[in-house]
């Protein structure tokens, strides 16, 4: 307990605090009691003296971010209001511009995911770590590049061509049932299309961009032909997710209750960050013949936000995405 009193007044210090010295103090002040600490293999010690440690870098870096530099202005140098420069202040601070550029990093990071990071560490009492949270920032920013890079290679072709860096279909599979009664007949239910008839379809020539994720589902009976249409189209498999049903549905060999959805990859397009990648077995409720769950949607506008995305053989408008299908 008085630990924790001593960290909430520690807390409290740093949002009080308004100059780069005074959390400067306080940073190294937690810096002293976690070496301490770890000499005195006091885990639970160690644990908040490292964060105090980090809620400081961030507190400087959010001073630090605010500093007015010396700025030339109409040949002149502007002096800021408060009459010295940035560089000068952190050197008066003790502090070195490379340091406070990281702090400044740290400062970056959204206060929601900051507060997590903390959180999930102090309940296991393990140290945080200044580099684990600007790695969180530097692989958004990385990833963040990548996808405005990709964005300005999307640009529409000549004539107005607009190609996809997102191409999610579920294919009308034809299949050769001989004992499979015709009120379950999969012709019963929509247009399906041949092996060949499928393959044919320009989609890596008319809508894949120069870099794009292919997600096709798949069913079990399928899976050769699957991998032969993602080579048809220009895509390489690189995985696949299993959807498992809550309901068991026809089969010969066993009652299929589950379905593949295969991911391919053409060029060089970016895999979901850390947060974003889920379990590659998924529940979910079996609905209308065909009907994908939304999940997997919601799953891909999370993980590729800002590129263009279409449907192949969809069943319904959504918002944000191009359709292209018999219901559609």
């Amino acid at each position: 307990m008085t630990e924790l009193v001593r960290y909430e007044k520690a807390r409290q210090a740093l949002l009080d605090a308004k100059t780069v010295d005074e959390v400067k103090q306080i940073r190294d002040k937690a810096e002293a009691l976690r070496l301490y600490a770890i000499q005195a293999h006091d885990i639970e010690l160690e644990s908040w003296a490292s964060a105090i440690k980090l809620r400081a870098q961030r507190r400087i870096g959010e001073i630090s971010s605010k500093l007015e530099k010396v700025q030339p202005i109409h040949g002149k140098m502007r002096i800021p209001t408060s009459g010295k420069p940035k560089s000068q202040t952190l050197k008066d601070a003790g502090l070195s511009t490379s340091t406070a550029q990281r702090c400044e990093e740290i400062a970056s990071v959204p206060e929601a995911e900051f507060e997590k990071y903390i959180k999930a560490k102090t309940e296991k009492k393990q140290s945080v770590s200044a580099k684990e949270v600007v790695r969180m920032v530097c692989k958004k920013t990385k990833r963040k590049k990548k996808v405005a890079a990709l964005q300005e290679k999307n640009k529409p072709l000549p004539g107005g061509t607009k190609r996809y860096q997102i191409i999610y279909a579920d294919p009308p599979w034809k299949y050769s049932h001989e004992c499979m009664s015709e009120s379950r007949h999969f012709e019963n239910q929509y247009p399906v299309m041949t092996l060949d008839e499928i393959k044919a379809l320009p989609v890596g020539e008319k809508l894949a961009a120069e870099d794009c994720l292919l997600l096709l589902w798949v069913t079990s009976p399928k899976v050769e032909e699957a991998i032969s249409v993602m080579n048809a189209w220009g895509f390489k498999y690189r995985t696949c997710a299993v959807w498992v049903k809550d309901s068991i549905g026809a089969g010969y060999w066993f009652r299929q209750q589950h379905e593949l959805l295969f991911v391919g990859v053409k060029g060089n397009i970016p895999t979901p960050i850390e947060a974003d990648r889920i379990s590659s077995v998924f529940h979910a409720k079996r609905k209308k013949h065909s009907e994908k769950p939304e999940e997997v949607r919601e799953w891909i506008d999370r993980s590729y936000q800002g590129l263009e995305k279409i449907e192949l053989f969809s069943r319904k408008k959504v918002k944000g995405w191009d359709n292209w299908g018999n219901e559609t």
